[in-house]
């Protein structure tokens, strides 16, 4: 088999596939976060594939031109889709944008020296790209697997783990791949990509290939109908009450799932198949902010308590510091809690 017909029958395979699931994301889950970073993902994937091929199937100059630049964001979108996947809440905030920002702005540079638009430094440019795209494997792994203990959802809980680290490693093949193209095997540069990216093209067809918009919220049909409660379901949902409601559990600083599950006597799963499917949290850190949340406006509405500061209100509530307090209670209340307050009084 010579390499011209292997490499074509991979990289159209993976193109293929590549189109069919965006099409797909963009018919029936357009309107779910994730799937506009894996629309993306897929066009911009595509590009490289269609462009960075050996000589023979080349573009023409302007098209080829065309397709590098598009490709150049590829690892920011599977960075934005992975982190958007595993993380509800997930936005991008300036110091993501700054690192995209980066990245691109690298790669532009080289793109700008192979077509000789500006002087050339190959290699040195490659490396600094390459440590970027370190980094953000790197972040990625620690933020998908230190959310893991966090995640109600069972699926997606069983998903990080395998998902990032495959992805992860793909990465980082990819990108030192780069590091042939210096040497005298820069000619099979190309089609080592295209086999690098076929297997996670392929796995991601497979898993989204339904693809209704619940494959990517990781729901299923047993997690979105609420099934009646077993004899031991609902002696576990009275000791969560009664720690939760008549305990004030969510008070002690730093609670986890794994602690609250002892205090009552439970296994994790199924504390977390209770939470989510009959509460109907995704997060375990939702849930317990959804009560802390509730005990600060009731302190907040206790007059004896009108001159004790919000900082000291957050922390008595289970709160470690101002910051994340300030978030998940303008995430629940849609104001911040000086404004809160700032009206209760304006009612007296």
């Amino acid at each position: 088999m010579s390499l011209m017909f292997f490499d074509s029958l991979v990289r159209f395979s993976a193109i293929a596939i590549l189109l069919m699931v965006a099409t797909l994301a963009i018919r029936d889950a357009k309107e779910i976060k994730s799937s506009r970073y894996l629309i993306g993902l897929g066009v911009t994937l595509t590009a490289t594939l269609i462009s960075y091929t050996l000589e023979p199937m080349r573009l023409s100059e302007p098209l080829y031109i065309l397709a590098r630049f598009i490709d150049i964001p590829n690892i920011i979108f599977v960075w934005f889709f992975s982190l958007s996947l595993f993380n509800d809440e997930f936005e991008i905030k300036r110091k993501y944008w700054s690192i995209a920002g980066l990245y691109v702005g690298l790669v532009a540079l080289l793109r700008f020296g192979q077509f000789n638009i500006i002087p050339q430094h190959p290699y040195a440019l490659l490396v600094i790209i390459d440590l970027v795209a370190l980094l953000i494997v790197i972040h990625l792994i620690m933020i998908t697997l230190a959310g893991r203990r966090d995640d109600l959802l069972e699926a997606r809980r069983r998903s990080r783990f395998y998902f990032v680290i495959t992805l992860a490693f793909t990465i980082l093949i990819y990108a030192l791949s780069d590091v042939l193209l210096v040497t005298p095997y820069a000619e099979i540069v190309p089609t080592i990509k295209a086999i690098i990216v076929l297997p996670s093209v392929l796995w991601t067809a497979y898993w989204l290939l339904k693809l209704s918009p619940d494959a990517l919220t990781f729901e299923t049909q047993s997690e979105t109908i609420e099934p009646q409660l077993s004899e031991r379901e609902e002696e576990l949902a009275e000791k969560l009450n009664a720690a939760m409601q008549d305990e004030k559990a969510y008070l002690q600083s730093g609670l986890t799932i794994e602690h609250l599950a002892t205090q009552i006597g439970s296994t994790e799963h199924a504390l977390r198949a209770l939470i989510n499917g009959q509460l109907g949290y995704r997060h375990f850190s939702s849930y317990l902010n959804s009560m802390r949340i509730a005990h600060v406006k009731q302190d907040f509405l206790n007059p004896k308590k009108s001159d004790i500061s919000i900082l000291t209100i957050a922390l008595d509530a289970g709160f470690n510091s101002i910051s994340p307090f300030n978030r998940a209670f303008k995430k629940i209340e849609g104001i911040t809690p000086s404004q809160f307050r700032h009206e209760l009084k304006g009612r007296d």
